[in-house]
């Protein structure tokens, strides 16, 4: 999924909850790259097609992340939704702690 980021700050395109989870996470990974500078990639580890995301929170469904920066490589997997998410969140927020101690 191709994210940008608008001159307002918001998403295109804007974030859609009727996505499949796996673009839902997709979209998150991207607009994590686009404040960080990392590259990430979100792979479907297996589970069920066209199950909601409010079911596949802690359901079977489960993914992996690849997260790249300059010299490295951190491979992140099988999670669910809710905790893929929360790793994303996590990898914007210490990547930008380490950007501000570098200035």
């Amino acid at each position: 999924m191709d994210v940008v980021k608008n001159e307002n700050g918001s998403h295109s395109p804007a974030f859609d909850e009727s996505w499949e989870p796996i673009e839902q996470l997709r979209w998150h990974a991207e607009a994590v790259a686009l404040a960080t500078g990392l590259r990430i990639k979100v792979t479907d580890h297996g589970g069920i097609p066209g199950e909601r995301v409010d079911r596949l929170v802690y359901g079977t469904v489960r993914f992996n992340l690849t997260v790249r920066g300059m010299r490295s490589l951190t491979c992140n997997g099988p999670m669910h939704f809710a905790d893929a998410w929360s790793f994303l969140d996590g990898v914007k927020a210490g990547a930008m702690a380490a950007a501000e101690g570098r200035d």
